[in-house]
């Protein structure tokens, strides 16, 4: 089977600095096998045996405490997840670019009120669904100026990591041979 690891926090502002070959070895070491990353940001696609995502999350983890003294948020998605979450964008046929549309994957069911909340700090120009376990996010003007993308772990009271369409679909395209 072929998953996606989301980590969070790895190669940004200079802090928690992961090299991907050494992150590919390691993963290796840890048992995953046929592992390939998609830029510097903590995007893993690997093929395990086990259907256990929650084992997997702890072997990734596990795996970079170990190589590099780092236990970051994991999210694993099965690459189907990946693709049904890039397929039920709502924003796909939109003039924004793909850099300007996120996606959010939660790591369990958001709390009553999420999307309440979301109202609240959305601008006028942001537009967002919340389907599943995945939180869409269009913020034309950038998601560095979107209070709603700041807080949005607060909004939907779950552990979250994001990533844009753009590199959605970039590792999608590698999970699936590209």
């Amino acid at each position: 089977m072929t998953y996606v690891a989301l980590l969070r926090g790895i190669n940004v502002g200079g802090k928690n600095l992961v090299p991907m070959a050494a992150l590919r070895n390691c993963l290796v070491d840890a048992g995953l096998e046929n592992v390939r990353t998609y830029i510097q940001s903590g995007n893993v696609v690997f093929e395990s045996g086990s259907s256990d995502k929650k084992a997997l999350v702890t072997t990734v983890r596990d795996a970079m405490g170990r190589a590099f003294d780092l236990a970051p948020a994991v999210l694993v998605l099965e690459a189907s997840e990946l693709s049904d979450a890039v397929a039920a964008c709502p924003y796909l046929s939109g003039p924004v670019e793909d850099k300007f549309i996120h996606l959010t994957f939660l790591d369990g069911d958001p709390t009553d009120g999420a999307v309440d909340a979301a109202i609240e700090l959305a601008t006028k120009t942001e537009q967002f669904a919340l389907l599943g376990r995945v939180f869409f996010l269009m913020a034309p003007d950038g998601i560095g100026r979107s209070k709603l993308a700041a807080r949005i772990e607060t909004v939907v009271g779950v552990g979250v990591t994001s990533r844009n369409l753009r590199s959605c679909r970039k590792i999608l395209a590698l999970a699936e041979g590209g």
